[in-house]
């Protein structure tokens, strides 16, 4: 059935203005492509600084390991905000599943998403990975990022996790491409699709441990149902803000954090 909330499209008929599938699933793997693209002059460089006598006798290494992944995620996130902004503006503030959903949110909306991501999700996505693994040890790259480098290092990688990464990608996975597979699918299959999309691009920052799948595709469904019910991304964001956030405060309050 088609939800009363929000205004009603053709499924066969892609929205005015708007990203198709092939287009939003284009942009997504941009976003990574970037990222990889950014890394390859940048980590030479930084190999080559971590050998200098300087860096290495102040131990500077994992600060600039850690300034060298802000700079990457920044400049990519950066990028491909200003491209879907330019590539779809019809789109960009509409906020029925045929738009990038940048509309005014409720505060019950914003309070909402804010619930999801400090109590419902890292409670219940910690207990089903932990569940999954049996024991097993349960590593995030960013930990070790975290943990090695000095406290005032760590200042940009927490603000940008916590602003920037979850406004880009909410527009991405949320924006262009829920409204996308919404066009040609129905309610349940588009969610599915998009959190399980969203589940895999993130599956590497585990370095692949196939149990915590499970868990971010229920963070990601969480967030493509705060999108559709509250026809904005920003109860999204703010969930994905607070997630973000609990992670970097039990990464930092860990024994191994200085």
């Amino acid at each position: 059935m088609p939800d009363p909330a929000l205004p009603a499209i053709h499924l066969s008929e892609p929205a005015p203005g708007g990203p198709g599938p092939t287009q939003a699933l284009v942009c997504v793997l941009t976003y990574f492509g970037l990222q990889l693209a950014l890394s390859l002059p940048l980590y030479p460089l930084l190999g080559w600084l971590r050998r200098h006598p300087a860096v290495t006798a102040h131990g500077w290494g994992p600060d600039l390991l850690l300034w060298a992944t802000c700079l990457d995620l920044g400049i990519a996130g950066l990028i491909m905000l200003g491209v879907t902004r330019k590539l779809w503006p019809q789109a960009w503030a509409r906020e029925g599943s045929d738009g990038l959903g940048f509309a005014a949110a409720a505060p019950r909306q914003w309070l909402a998403g804010a619930l999801v991501g400090l109590i419902v999700i890292p409670l219940l996505g910690s207990w089903l990975t932990e569940w999954l693994a049996h024991g097993q040890t349960i590593t995030e790259q960013i930990d070790a990022l975290i943990t090695d480098a000095g406290r005032w290092a760590r200042i940009p990688i927490v603000l940008l996790t916590v602003t920037l990464v979850p406004v880009v990608e909410e527009t991405l996975f949320r924006g262009v491409l829920l409204s996308a597979l919404r066009q040609r699918f129905p309610r349940a299959m588009a969610v599915c699709l998009t959190s399980a999309a969203f589940a895999l691009a993130h599956l590497g920052s585990f370095d692949y441990q196939w149990y915590a799948l499970p868990a971010l595709a229920l963070f990601a469904w969480a967030l493509a149902e705060l999108r559709i019910r509250s026809g904005s991304i920003w109860p999204g964001v703010a969930a994905h803000a607070c997630n973000n956030a609990v992670a970097i405060i039990a990464i930092l309050g860990s024994p191994h954090a200085g």
